[in-house]
Protein backbone atom coordinates (compact mmCIF):
# COMPACT_ATOMS: atom_id res chain seq x y z
CA UNK A 1 0.00 0.00 0.00
CA UNK A 2 2.41 2.46 0.50
CA UNK A 3 4.75 1.53 -2.16
CA UNK A 4 1.56 2.21 -4.16
CA UNK A 5 0.73 5.72 -2.49
CA UNK A 6 4.76 6.85 -2.95
CA UNK A 7 4.32 5.97 -6.78
CA UNK A 8 1.34 8.11 -7.16
CA UNK A 9 2.85 11.15 -4.91
CA UNK A 10 6.04 10.67 -7.48
CA UNK A 11 3.57 10.57 -10.15
CA UNK A 12 1.64 13.68 -9.03
CA UNK A 13 5.36 15.39 -8.00
CA UNK A 14 6.22 14.98 -11.97
CA UNK A 15 3.42 17.16 -12.74
CA UNK A 16 4.27 20.14 -10.62
CA UNK A 17 6.05 23.11 -12.29
CA UNK A 18 8.41 23.57 -9.29
CA UNK A 19 8.83 22.00 -6.07
CA UNK A 20 9.08 18.85 -7.27
CA UNK A 21 11.75 17.21 -4.63
CA UNK A 22 9.68 19.25 -1.66
CA UNK A 23 6.80 17.07 -2.67
CA UNK A 24 8.58 14.09 -3.11
CA UNK A 25 10.34 14.63 -0.09
CA UNK A 26 6.91 15.55 1.91
CA UNK A 27 5.30 12.43 0.66
CA UNK A 28 8.35 9.59 1.68
CA UNK A 29 8.11 11.36 4.92
CA UNK A 30 4.69 10.96 5.55
CA UNK A 31 4.14 7.82 4.65
CA UNK A 32 7.38 6.17 6.48
CA UNK A 33 9.08 5.09 3.49
CA UNK A 34 12.50 3.53 3.64
CA UNK A 35 15.62 5.84 3.06
CA UNK A 36 16.21 4.22 -0.04
CA UNK A 37 13.88 3.91 -2.65
CA UNK A 38 13.73 2.50 -6.31
CA UNK A 39 12.80 4.46 -9.32
CA UNK A 40 12.58 3.89 -13.11
CA UNK A 41 15.04 5.74 -15.01
CA UNK A 42 14.39 5.01 -18.64
CA UNK A 43 13.89 1.34 -18.17
CA UNK A 44 16.29 1.06 -15.91
CA UNK A 45 16.10 0.93 -12.00
CA UNK A 46 18.02 3.48 -10.01
CA UNK A 47 18.28 3.20 -6.20
CA UNK A 48 17.12 6.79 -4.58
CA UNK A 49 18.79 7.75 -1.26
CA UNK A 50 15.75 10.07 -0.45
CA UNK A 51 17.84 12.60 1.65
CA UNK A 52 19.57 13.35 -1.86
CA UNK A 53 17.09 15.86 -3.30
CA UNK A 54 19.87 17.30 -5.56
CA UNK A 55 21.13 14.46 -7.37
CA UNK A 56 18.98 11.13 -7.23
CA UNK A 57 16.17 12.32 -6.59
CA UNK A 58 15.60 15.24 -9.26
CA UNK A 59 16.99 12.33 -11.68
CA UNK A 60 14.51 10.05 -10.60
CA UNK A 61 11.25 13.08 -10.52
CA UNK A 62 12.43 14.63 -13.88
CA UNK A 63 13.63 10.93 -15.83
CA UNK A 64 17.15 12.55 -16.83
CA UNK A 65 19.85 14.74 -14.83
CA UNK A 66 22.02 17.15 -16.71
CA UNK A 67 20.41 16.72 -19.95
CA UNK A 68 22.75 18.49 -21.72
CA UNK A 69 25.50 16.53 -20.40
CA UNK A 70 23.22 13.45 -20.72
CA UNK A 71 22.62 13.53 -24.50
CA UNK A 72 26.33 14.12 -25.02
CA UNK A 73 27.43 11.14 -23.18
CA UNK A 74 24.89 8.72 -24.60
CA UNK A 75 26.23 9.55 -28.23
CA UNK A 76 29.66 9.03 -27.08
CA UNK A 77 29.18 5.18 -25.89
CA UNK A 78 29.21 2.28 -28.13
CA UNK A 79 28.67 -1.45 -27.59
CA UNK A 80 31.53 -3.02 -25.85
CA UNK A 81 33.46 0.09 -24.54
CA UNK A 82 35.49 0.57 -21.56
CA UNK A 83 33.74 3.43 -19.56
CA UNK A 84 35.29 5.12 -16.04
CA UNK A 85 32.96 7.31 -13.49
CA UNK A 86 35.23 8.91 -11.17
CA UNK A 87 33.71 10.70 -8.80
CA UNK A 88 30.59 8.53 -9.49
CA UNK A 89 28.30 10.41 -7.03
CA UNK A 90 25.27 8.59 -7.04
CA UNK A 91 26.12 6.30 -10.20
CA UNK A 92 23.39 7.76 -12.96
CA UNK A 93 25.94 8.34 -15.40
CA UNK A 94 27.51 4.35 -14.68
CA UNK A 95 23.84 3.10 -15.21
CA UNK A 96 23.71 4.87 -18.30
CA UNK A 97 26.99 3.55 -19.34
CA UNK A 98 26.42 -0.25 -17.90
CA UNK A 99 22.84 -0.45 -20.01
CA UNK A 100 24.42 1.33 -22.93
CA UNK A 101 27.49 -0.76 -23.60
CA UNK A 102 26.00 -4.17 -23.14
CA UNK A 103 28.43 -7.24 -21.77
CA UNK A 104 31.52 -6.73 -24.03
CA UNK A 105 31.67 -3.49 -22.11
CA UNK A 106 33.03 -2.41 -18.52
CA UNK A 107 32.06 0.28 -16.26
CA UNK A 108 33.93 0.96 -13.35
CA UNK A 109 32.59 3.69 -10.92
CA UNK A 110 35.18 5.36 -8.57
CA UNK A 111 33.52 6.90 -5.37
CA UNK A 112 35.34 7.64 -2.06
CA UNK A 113 31.88 8.20 -0.15
CA UNK A 114 30.69 4.98 1.41
CA UNK A 115 26.88 6.12 1.27
CA UNK A 116 27.15 6.99 -2.27
CA UNK A 117 29.24 3.58 -3.13
CA UNK A 118 26.38 1.87 -1.49
CA UNK A 119 23.90 3.49 -3.39
CA UNK A 120 25.72 2.71 -6.48
CA UNK A 121 26.38 -0.88 -5.53
CA UNK A 122 22.57 -1.09 -5.27
CA UNK A 123 21.66 0.51 -8.50
CA UNK A 124 24.35 -2.14 -9.99
CA UNK A 125 22.82 -5.16 -8.17
CA UNK A 126 19.14 -3.77 -9.18
CA UNK A 127 20.16 -4.39 -12.83
CA UNK A 128 22.43 -7.12 -12.16
CA UNK A 129 24.78 -5.65 -14.19
CA UNK A 130 27.87 -8.07 -14.28
CA UNK A 131 30.56 -5.41 -16.49
CA UNK A 132 29.90 -2.81 -13.64
CA UNK A 133 32.56 -2.34 -11.04
CA UNK A 134 32.21 -0.55 -7.75
CA UNK A 135 35.86 0.62 -6.47
CA UNK A 136 35.40 2.79 -3.06
CA UNK A 137 37.98 5.14 -3.98
CA UNK A 138 39.29 8.83 -4.71
CA UNK A 139 41.11 9.20 -8.03
CA UNK A 140 44.18 10.70 -8.56
CA UNK A 141 47.63 11.65 -10.67
CA UNK A 142 49.65 10.12 -7.93
CA UNK A 143 49.55 7.39 -5.62
CA UNK A 144 49.18 8.30 -1.87
CA UNK A 145 46.47 9.31 0.61
CA UNK A 146 44.19 12.48 0.98
CA UNK A 147 41.99 14.15 3.18
CA UNK A 148 38.79 14.38 2.01
CA UNK A 149 35.62 16.27 3.35
CA UNK A 150 32.00 15.24 3.11
CA UNK A 151 29.96 18.30 2.97
CA UNK A 152 27.19 16.39 3.29
CA UNK A 153 25.08 17.68 0.50
CA UNK A 154 24.71 14.29 -0.94
CA UNK A 155 22.60 13.50 1.98
CA UNK A 156 20.39 16.76 1.64
CA UNK A 157 22.27 19.06 3.89
CA UNK A 158 22.35 22.29 2.75
CA UNK A 159 24.60 23.69 0.67
CA UNK A 160 27.36 25.48 3.11
CA UNK A 161 25.93 24.30 5.93
CA UNK A 162 28.17 21.32 6.84
CA UNK A 163 31.30 22.72 5.89
CA UNK A 164 30.19 26.10 7.80
CA UNK A 165 30.35 23.90 11.17
CA UNK A 166 33.41 22.05 12.49
CA UNK A 167 30.44 19.37 14.12
CA UNK A 168 29.07 17.40 11.31
CA UNK A 169 32.50 16.69 9.85
CA UNK A 170 33.61 15.70 12.96
CA UNK A 171 30.77 13.51 13.88
CA UNK A 172 30.61 11.95 10.61
CA UNK A 173 33.84 10.45 9.34
CA UNK A 174 35.63 13.10 7.39
CA UNK A 175 38.47 11.00 6.13
CA UNK A 176 38.49 7.30 4.63
CA UNK A 177 40.65 4.20 4.22
CA UNK A 178 40.72 2.30 1.38
CA UNK A 179 39.77 -1.84 1.97
CA UNK A 180 36.93 -4.07 1.27
CA UNK A 181 34.01 -1.97 3.53
CA UNK A 182 35.12 1.32 3.11
CA UNK A 183 35.71 2.38 6.52
CA UNK A 184 36.95 5.34 8.54
CA UNK A 185 40.83 6.66 7.96
CA UNK A 186 42.47 7.52 5.27
CA UNK A 187 41.79 7.08 1.61
CA UNK A 188 44.40 5.59 -0.73
CA UNK A 189 44.14 7.22 -4.56
CA UNK A 190 44.15 5.04 -7.18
Amino acid sequence: MRHALLAAAFAAARLLPKGRSTFASLAHRLLGCPRRIVADLGGQRFAVDMRDRHTALAAALAGIYEPAATAVFLKLLRPGARVLDIGANKGYFSLLAAARIGDAGTVISYEPLAENAADIEATRDLGAFANWQVVRAAVSDAPGEVAFADSGWAQGIPAGAACARTEPCASRPSRWKANSRGSAGRQRMW
